[in-house]
């Protein structure tokens, strides 16, 4: 269930790099390939672990009593690691690792494969795997990965040497390892000469820092291999008789038993290290949801602040005086129009829109005509506000995330806002209309007609916005009284006014106001949907501690 939780897991890179996530994510499944193959896989593993041209191949096959991976010269001569499995055994296939089975047809010697396993089967009568091994001092990354991946495995090590590595500090780091995470052993020095002794290598390893003792140092001299194997010599039988020491007294089931528990504690410090960098990146990705949605109503309500400030300032200065002198002096049967054109001309000029006087538009036309003279530039500071706030957060490094929140996708263009605006405009001309057939029912066909000139209809539309953003609903009234004075009776200027137009401009405003708001909303969920498949599951994080839990 974990595996494939994990699987189901997009990485962001938010809090850890991808590429250290892969890597953590690789060594939890080989632990938990490990874990299980232990399991259900009841073997004793004996790796041949050791340098280029120490002789390892030599060894593994003395140890399978038969010539299986190639020895010569050439170094490296094994290409990939070759595990020998009891004979009727070598048909079982491993979680930990990509496997290849030996046809029976196969000939010897075998040269492995990079980046698999090759298995086969050796004619020992031992419940045993030897493994040879890639070298651990290679140049090629897949060799020492897999050579690190079979040591993990592993539950005895064979740490082969050669007289002129025995000294060699990079294999003796490795050798240091073997040593402190207590590996059960034997440190085999082959190709020595007679002059070369124990007590001289076992100096050089204290003087390296580490303790090797000496029942766990084995000398093999210098001799040419028979069939690929050196079970021709007597220094070999000083191997067997280690190696049966393990048999006769059943200690290789106790080191297996061993390891499996330290198996655990490795399934358990893993799965520890992934919960914790699944909980920060949940953690942080949540906090950035909290902070976009923080910064979109910012945008809305302190950005857009300063646009109305700037509104506000026009009115006081250009609207109000205008509007209170019209007002106080207007007589509802001579007012002439020009006066009450002048008045709504003025707002429409400081929102930047010109309609010539007695201009009888379409709705469309309209429409068409608003959207091009309309200043938009409060929604696209708004927008990038948000947009530079937001990626500001997630620097471009922090990659998928930052790629997928920088995308096309993700982020609205000028000519998507442009297009939200317009079809908001168009909602809202839709529900004014509708709400002014309502309204003028009942009223002389006459007057209806001047109230249904686009000319008036929109001067109100503007006038509410400007009045409900800038200078209030009190300037509304005076201003709706005089637009619509020269067209009906005093009397029906009074309950229409009073009635009605106050609370349609008040809802006209609050639509223009939520219009502008979905486009900011709209970009923020576009963040946030963008964020939301990337921040793990609360289930996986709970069964990686339950692993933790019972392992403890």
């Amino acid at each position: 269930m974990i595996e494939e939780m994990l699987k189901r897991t997009q990485w962001s890179g938010f809090t850890l790099p991808l590429n250290a996530f892969k890597s953590l994510y690789e060594k939890f499944s080989f632990c938990l390939a490990v874990e299980n193959d232990r399991r259900e896989i009841p073997f004793f593993w004996i790796a041949v672990i050791g340098g280029t041209g120490t002789g390892k191949s030599t060894i593994f096959n003395s140890l399978a009593g038969t010539y299986i991976s190639t020895a010569g010269v050439e170094r490296p001569k094994t290409k990939g690691p070759i595990a020998a499995f009891p004979k009727g055994k070598g048909k079982i296939k491993l979680r930990c690792f990509t496997t290849i089975d030996t046809p029976s047809s196969t000939s010897y010697p075998l040269e492995g494969s990079p980046g698999v396993l090759t298995i086969t089967e050796h004619l020992r009568d031992l419940p045993w795997v030897f493994v040879d091994s890639p070298d651990i001092d290679s140049l090629a990354r897949d060799h020492h990965r897999m050579a690190e991946d079979i040591f993990s495995l592993s539950d005895f090590i064979l740490f082969i040497l050669s007289q002129e590595k025995y000294a060699d500090e990079r294999l003796n780091r490795f050798l240091r390892r073997v040593i402190e995470e207590n590996k059960s052993f034997f440190v085999i020095v082959n190709k020595v000469s007679e002059e070369l002794q124990p007590h001289e290598v076992l100096h050089i390893f204290r003087l390296q820092g580490f303790h090797v003792d000496r029942n766990s140092l084995i000398m093999i001299p210098f001799a040419r291999p028979e069939k690929g194997q050196l079970r021709h010599l007597e220094a070999w039988n000083e191997v067997e008789r280690r190696l049966n020491a393990l048999v006769r007294e059943d200690c290789w089931k106790e080191i297996r038993n061993r390891e499996n528990e330290r198996s655990k504690l490795r399934m358990a410090a893993i799965s520890r290290e992934m919960a914790l960098a699944l909980k920060r990146e949940k953690e942080a990705l949540t906090n950035l949801v909290r902070d976009i949605k923080v910064l979109a109503e910012r945008s809305v309500y302190e950005v857009l602040e300063n646009h109305i400030a700037t509104v506000r300032d026009h009115t006081k200065t250009h609207l109000q005086p205008q509007i209170k002198a019209l007002y106080s002096r207007y007589d509802i049967f001579v007012k002439p129009r020009k006066t009450i054109g002048q008045a709504i001309s003025k707002v429409l000029e400081l929102l930047g829109i010109e309609l010539s006087e007695g201009e009888r538009n379409s709705k469309e036309e309209t429409l068409k005509l608003i959207e091009k003279q309309i200043d938009h530039s409060p929604v696209f500071y708004a927008m990038d506000f948000l947009v530079n706030e937001v990626l500001k957060r997630v620097p471009t490094d922090r990659k998928p995330l930052s790629e997928v929140l920088r995308s096309r996708q993700t982020v609205l263009s000028r000519e998507d806002i442009q297009n939200l605006m317009f079809r908001n405009s168009q909602d809202i001309f839709d529900w004014l209309e509708n709400k002014f057939q309502t309204l003028m029912e009942g009223i002389p066909k006459t007057k209806e007609l001047g109230i249904y000139s686009s000319f008036a209809l929109w001067g109100i539309f503007i006038l509410g916005i400007e009045a409900a953003i800038g200078g209030g609903l009190s300037l509304v009234k005076a201003t709706i009284d005089a637009i619509i004075a020269p067209f009906i009776t005093k009397a029906t200027v009074e309950f229409f006014a009073s009635r009605e137009m106050h609370s349609i401009v008040e809802e006209l405003s609050n639509r223009y106001k939520r219009g502008l708001q979905s486009i900011i909303f709209l970009q923020r969920d576009r963040f946030i949907d963008a964020i939301t498949p990337f921040i793990p599951e609360e289930g996986l994080i709970k069964a990686l501690e339950n692993v933790e839990l019972r392992n403890d």
